[in-house]
């Protein structure tokens, strides 16, 4: 929340809860949900992506410049080396993954600053940030506090190389550090587990005619209905009687909304089922269920939830070229592999002091 004020400036912020609705004059939609996550991976990174002679890296420098004036006396004092090991709270409590063992002997050799993030306030981390010559740590949420670096400043990360770059959004944020000309320095640690040579870079994705994909096939045979949009292809399954009457129901959602203030998304006026069942596509993840109004013969509802007559049993993205989304989960990565506690090796000491000499942040009085 301090980031998103603190770049919005004097434009006003609102929080939205579960149930709210907000109305706007004019409204700024992202034309993807997840930009990390297209065919082509670099696409959203080149020069003039966005627009000619404006890319994702004038969005990104104009946001950090935005930060750092928003925080008092930034130009702290500046530090060759600033470790975060994910040590941080009650060591009898902490429960986190993907921690530095070890990291004490080298914050001695470097003579690092230790930080814990989860004990900064937003302007101290931001501070923290901007005065590192060299961020040296392991993957984690804190990933976002590059936006604070100076340009020519080096991030360091001990890493198990193949399993980090099997995730599609650690290879974007590799693109993220790049874009904000900070570098990019990983370090190998010790004892990484092995992968198999069919492993995937892409969560075990395949791409399938959309014909031969199981949900078609499986909505086929058992003469359900599998409806198509321009990005989704969706199994549908009847779970009620198809009447007007409201049928028995005991989840959380309609207990806390029994009105149904919270269900409804939209009501349509189709008399065919088929039609709702479409629009409610196009509403991608928010919509998960159609049923025949309660209050307007011939009009159909579209729910957030799934408990309309008819409700999407599962769904698969598409593609122009007839293909359909398929994980293959004998070639996934598992995230266990991704969490597992680091060790680095004796030469990264080495490693990181040539990441000092090689930075070129200029931290101006």
């Amino acid at each position: 929340a301090d980031l998103v004020r603190r770049v919005a400036g004097s434009v006003p912020v609102e929080n939205m809860e579960v149930g709210d609705v907000i109305c706007f004059e004019e409204v700024l939609i992202n034309f993807h949900p997840c930009p990390y996550h297209f065919q082509d991976e670099g696409l959203l990174w080149r020069d003039g992506s966005l627009y000619p002679n404006f890319s994702m890296s004038h969005v990104l420098l104009w946001a950090r410049d935005r930060i750092w004036a928003s925080v008092p006396e930034v130009r702290g004092t500046p530090r060759d080396f600033v470790l975060f090991a994910r040590q941080g709270g009650n060591p009898a409590q902490n429960m986190k993954s993907r921690k530095w063992q070890g990291y004490e002997e080298f914050a001695r050799e470097l003579d690092a600053d230790i930080v814990d993030f989860t004990r900064l306030s937003f302007d101290q981390e931001v501070r923290t940030m901007f005065g590192a010559q060299v961020f040296v740590t392991v993957p984690g949420a804190h990933h976002a506090a590059v936006l604070f670096m100076r340009p020519g400043t080096a991030w360091v990360e001990l890493q198990c190389s193949r399993v980090a770059e099997s995730f599609y959004w650690y290879r974007g944020f590799q693109r993220l550090v790049r874009a904000l000309g900070v570098r990019w320095e990983a370090i190998e640690a010790e004892g990484c587990p092995s992968l198999n040579s069919d492993a995937s870079s892409d969560y075990g994705e395949v791409w399938v005619e959309r014909t031969a994909h199981p949900l078609y096939v499986f909505g086929r045979v058992l003469q359900d209905r599998v409806a198509e949009t321009a990005r989704q292809m969706c199994w549908w399954r009847k779970q009620g009687e198809e009447d007007t009457e409201a049928r028995p129901n005991s989840s959380l959602i309609s207990k806390l909304f029994p009105d149904d203030s919270w269900g409804l998304l939209e009501e349509l006026h189709a008399g065919d089922g088929a039609v709702a069942m479409d629009r409610c596509q196009q509403w991608e993840l928010d919509c998960q269920g159609v049923r025949p109004s309660r209050s307007r013969p011939g009009s159909w509802e579209l729910l957030r939830t799934s408990e309309g007559y008819w409700r999407k049993w599962s769904c698969a993205e598409v593609r122009l070229d007839g293909t359909a989304r398929l994980v293959d989960r004998t070639t996934l990565v598992a995230h266990v592999l991704y969490d597992i506690d680091l060790t680095a090796p004796a030469s990264a000491l080495a490693l990181m002091r040539g990441a000092l000499r090689s930075s070129s942040g200029v931290l101006e009085g």
